[in-house]
């Protein structure tokens, strides 16, 4: 962190407390962090109110709600503290009840400070904001059903005078000097244990809030005292503010602002860094009406610069706090305001639907058909997804609540938020939520398996029929079951016809904005879409996860390695018999009978394309079909305009990706290394994927990761194409250790960089040369195991059900190029023997473009 320098080289903890509730507290405390973090600096916000957390509600857009509650929270970190210290002293039983080792003070509190920490409990903002300032914020707690049993059992006594509770705060503050510019923390109302804690243990700045009743003011007052008078050593600069001042009134509110000021005009006097003539007016929050209706922030709302306005007072406050080192907002990006306000301002209400279909994106073909079937019997139809802003007011309001339950579902944080949802508006469990099984998982509270309805089999009629009458409705088509099937969306309960993808990435990560982009592209045109970008930004995984997860939405799907016209003809040409085609004799005319058979439709109308790697337009001009009811997906490097087709562009990851990605594989890695990791790979898909599954598997911690790929030789000559990016995920020693798996690695590479039958590696001279490593082994185990192990450090895609692998271009070139000429000459040599020995057509496909196999 930068400091100016007037200021400490650690950050400020402020924490903001008000007597009584509805003051206004919890709104100040957001929008003033986000007015300091705007300037540049690092803000974290806590919510210390366990018992009743808001400061979620005015960050939420902008907090991933997702790994919010995977996150512990205040309260988790407070009892994760007294199991440790309950662990500590069974482990060493002394007579005075503390281990020997602790019995020191110092070292006391050196095993408190080792022992707390708070990277895994803190929820990065996912704000850009101008000056380069950072928003962090840890909640409350947890929102199981056993927080309240945890916290209700708490003795804040024995947490103190026991469990060495003030070492754990000071530890814990320690942290957030350490680590933040500024702490904003939001203590629960009233004098109880938990707001002393928050007001005296905790903070530099005491925000103290009231509104001018007479409540109100005596309360503050007796705490702003009562901190001076009790608690002068600990030197708490307390700052009394009037919140929601009412103007409507201007003879009522001037008489309670003289009282405020007579109450506290000596305290005043002895407060540093205030001028009492302009403290009043430079603090005082106004009340605004138009606030009244949602949790918004008003740095997003107003315009700045409107001196009356809440932003206005909010920057006057934030001026006080920071003692002139923050004075005003940097204001956001337009755009980006006004997107916020979309998602935050509440809409006129309209008539509520019939029915809310609630659903995860993966599963948006079943809620296709589901919506399609329910509004085909004339019912109004709203889709939202389980995270959507106003869920628990459509669920309250709709007649009923269809959930779409599958396994994404099951295995998705997201279905915590629709638990909390139903739970909230259905606790007598009225029968007005109906889950909707669309694969063989079981269900948990409060979708019993009783009430679900079950489309998990492949006929369409009878889910048809299932669905509509445990809505207690007719089936409205007259046309015969396979009506809907022909002029609707297609049943996903049935397999495609034909299907050829390869295998779906368990470890996909993101990517959510561009799939719907993707998905809203095709279905808004019958023009070919290509997905262009360079290197390593993962188009061919968006594609595989894109086939997947719509795949079922569509009678075939049909995957084409393209690198070269002609292998991509004979794929092509192999779907014929599942089109009821005759093959031909000759490839091109078996592909242009089957390029006929896509274009009239019939049983198989609606089919999706993926041609990958293309390297040249031409390749693809035999197997373009024109048709509304066909979808064809293009993936290339190729830089130039494609006539045919519209183009979507695909990027590095946003650093939530990354982090997500790297925190996915890595779960012990903090979100600030996280950070610093994808940083330094730029957000390159491959080169994130590299490095998660290096340190995976090394173990290596991140400050050492990151050293070594900072020491990287040559690492700055690499430009900034993303062909050589491959350098910032693959640092020098990222070949396997075991040399068993390094052979193979080197000699697949000269391969090309379409899929390898595993046949081919399991031939001669592929076993020969890894059984020269490891005399004596079997041969044809030694290969799996070696498979399996470059599988498992991502350094190749193992394709169990097509019995191939296959290794990135760009990691092809980075082993290449890190292997010696012996070495490179050694392994054409045998891609060669390999090549030599095999059956022609298999042999003429996998060496297509081979660089040692000509």
């Amino acid at each position: 962190m930068t400091h100016p320098p007037d200021r400490p080289c650690e950050g400020r903890i402020v924490t903001f407390h008000s007597h009584q509730g509805g003051t206004g507290r919890t709104m100040a405390l957001a929008n003033v962090a986000w007015i300091i973090a705007s300037h540049g600096n690092r803000v974290l916000t806590v919510d210390w109110n366990l018992e009743a957390p808001g400061l979620d509600r005015f960050l939420h857009p902008f907090l991933d709600r997702g790994a919010l509650r995977r996150r512990p929270g205040v309260l988790e970190l407070v009892l994760g503290h007294v199991a440790r210290v309950e662990e500590a002293r069974a482990r060493l039983p002394e007579p005075g009840g503390l281990p020997q080792d602790l019995r020191e003070m110092d070292r006391l509190d050196a095993w408190v400070a080792a022992h707390t920490g708070i990277e895994d409990a803190v929820s990065p903002l996912q704000v850009d904001f101008p000056a380069g300032g950072r928003l962090f914020h840890l909640h409350a707690r947890t929102a199981d059903k056993e927080w309240a049993r945890a916290y209700s059992t708490l003795d804040w006594d024995r947490f103190y005078n026991e469990w060495f509770g003030g070492r754990f705060l000071d530890a814990l503050c320690a942290l957030f000097r350490r680590d933040y510019d500024y702490v904003l923390v939001d203590s629960p109302k009233g004098g109880s244990d938990l707001a002393d804690l928050c007001t005296i243990q905790l903070p530099d700045v005491l925000v103290n809030c009231f509104t001018h009743s007479d409540q109100g003011i005596e309360g503050a007052a007796a705490l702003s005292h009562r901190v001076e008078s009790l608690y002068a050593h600990r030197r708490i600069r307390v700052l009394p503010v009037p919140m929601r001042a009412e103007r409507a009134e201007p003879d009522r509110l001037e008489a309670a602002r003289a009282r405020v000021r007579l109450r506290f005009h000596n305290f005043l006097l002895r407060t540093p860094y205030v001028d009492p003539r302009r403290y009043w007016g430079d603090v005082e929050i106004p009340y605004q009406p138009a606030y009244a209706y949602e949790e918004i922030l008003a740095v997003l709302r107003d315009e700045p610069g409107a001196p009356s306005s809440l932003l206005a007072a909010y920057e006057r406050l934030t001026a006080v706090i920071t003692r002139g080192e923050v004075t005003s907002l940097v204001p956001q990006d337009e755009g980006q305001r006004r997107t916020y306000l979309k998602t935050a301002v509440r809409g006129r209400s309209i008539d509520p639907p019939d029915v809310v279909l609630v659903h995860l994106p993966e599963d948006d073909v079943w809620a296709d058909w589901i919506g399609g079937v329910l509004g085909g019997a004339g019912l109004t139809v709203v889709r939202s997804g389980p995270e959507a802003a106003g869920i628990q007011d459509l669920v309250r309001v709709a007649s009923r609540t269809v959930v779409v339950v599958s396994a994404a579902y099951r295995e998705s944080t997201l279905a915590r938020t629709l638990w909390e949802a139903v739970a909230a508006v259905d606790e007598l469990g009225t029968g007005r939520i109906l889950p909707v099984r669309v694969d063989l998982v079981p269900l948990a509270c409060p979708l019993p398996d009783q009430a679900a309805v079950d489309l998990t089999g492949d006929d369409e009629a009878d889910a048809r029929t299932a669905l509509l009458r445990v809505m207690q409705l007719r089936d409205g088509s007259r046309a015969g079951p396979g009506a809907a099937a022909d002029s609707g969306p297609r049943y996903p309960g049935a397999a495609p016809f034909a299907w050829s993808v390869p295998m779906r990435n368990p470890g996909f990560t993101g990517r959510a904005e561009l799939l719907r982009t993707l998905r809203r592209q095709l279905d808004g045109t019958d023009t070919p879409l290509v997905l262009r970008g360079p290197g390593g930004v993962g188009k061919t995984q968006l594609a595989v996860e894109y086939a997947h997860r719509y795949g079922r939405g569509y009678d075939v799907v049909w995957w084409i390695h393209a690198e070269s016209r002609a292998g991509a003809l004979e794929q092509y040409a192999e779907l014929a018999p599942h089109l009821g085609v005759e093959e031909r004799g000759d490839v091109a005319v078996t592909a242009e009978a089957v390029r006929d058979a896509l274009r009239h439709g019939g049983r198989h109308r609606r089919w999706l394309l993926i041609f990958d790697s293309v390297t040249t337009p031409k390749t693809l001009e035999p197997m373009l079909v024109d048709s509304p009811a066909g979808h064809v997906l293009i993936t290339t490097q190729h830089q130039g305009r494609l006539r045919f087709a519209e183009r979507l562009d695909v990027g590095a990851f946003t650093r939530t990706e990354s982090i997500a990605h790297l925190r996915g594989r890595v779960s012990e890695l903090s979100v600030e290394h996280a950070d610093a990791v994808a940083e330094e790979l730029a957000d390159l898909p491959l080169a994130v994927e590299l490095g998660a599954a290096f340190l995976e598997q090394t173990r290596m911690g991140p400050s050492s990761y990151l050293r070594l790929l900072r020491e990287e030789p040559g690492r700055e000559d690499a430009g900034t194409d993303a062909d050589p990016s491959w350098r910032a995920g693959a640092p020098p020693d990222f070949l396997p250790q075991w040399p068993v798996a390094r052979r193979l690695l080197q000699l697949c590479v000269h391969f090309g960089p379409e899929a390898i039958p595993l046949d081919l590696l399991n031939g001669k001279a592929v076993r020969d040369a890894l059984a020269e490593l490891e005399p004596g082994s079997d041969d044809a185990v030694l290969v799996a195991r070696a498979v399996r192990c470059l599988g498992r450090e991502s350094l190749c895609t193992v394709d169990r059900r097509n019995g191939t692998i296959q290794i990135h271009r760009l990691l092809q070139r980075a082993v290449r190029e890190r292997m010696s000429e012996e070495e490179r000459e050694a392994a054409r040599a045998t891609v060669r023997a390999v090549l030599g020995g095999a059956r022609r057509a298999d042999g003429d496909r996998a060496a297509d473009g081979a660089p040692g196999s000509g």
